[in-house]
């Protein structure tokens, strides 16, 4: 019997720990940000702000996208969640 070792990640593939690059640098900063919402929607509000990050620097194309950037994105989903809300 052939006995394989199984990585944490393939226990749930949809799991943050598999981001790299961008997707993690945005992934960071929705996680700060989610903690501005009700507990039952964080997870949602922390796709939305990844979503919105990715739209936003897809628009931006080459263009720098800084850390002030991404908060100001950010912040605009809270803001549209609590205006929604």
């Amino acid at each position: 019997m052939v006995t394989t070792l199984s990585c944490p990640e393939d226990d749930n593939p949809l799991s943050y720990d598999r981001l790299d690059g961008e997707w993690l640098i945005w992934y960071e900063v929705a996680h700060r940000f989610e903690r501005k919402v009700p507990t039952q929607d964080r997870g949602d509000i922390r796709h939305n702000i990844i979503l919105e990050l990715a739209l936003a620097r897809r628009r931006d194309g080459d263009r720098p996208f800084n850390e002030a950037m991404m908060f100001r994105v950010a912040s605009f989903v809270i803001a549209d969640y609590w205006h929604d809300a």
